[in-house]
């Protein structure tokens, strides 16, 4: 079975980085720089997945252009107020 496709929006500690290398076929963000929301959505194209931190703002607007193929969104955050979640759950999006 081919892996998950997992989108990392910000570098991560190596350790959580090869772990995830592990067990999806991850895009890292390898100039851990904060990507723009045109940058977001067209390199998730085809991906299964987000991790993304609480610099992502992910409001109706964005998830409205999101790709289909994304069904997850998970956050590195304290809390998921940059998160929409009505329109996430409208998408068929899991927080």
């Amino acid at each position: 079975m081919p892996k998950k496709t997992l989108v990392v929006t910000r570098r991560l500690p190596q350790a959580v980085e090869s772990r995830i290398s592990r067990d999806y076929a991850a895009r890292f963000n390898a100039e851990d720089r904060l990507y723009s929301s045109n940058e977001l959505v067209d390199i998730s194209a085809g991906a299964d997945a987000l991790l993304i931190t609480q610099q992502d703002v992910m409001d109706a607007q964005f998830l409205s252009h999101l790709p289909s193929s994304v069904r997850v969104i998970a956050t590195l955050s304290v809390g998921f107020d940059h998160i929409d979640l009505a329109a996430a759950a409208a998408r068929g999006i899991e927080v």
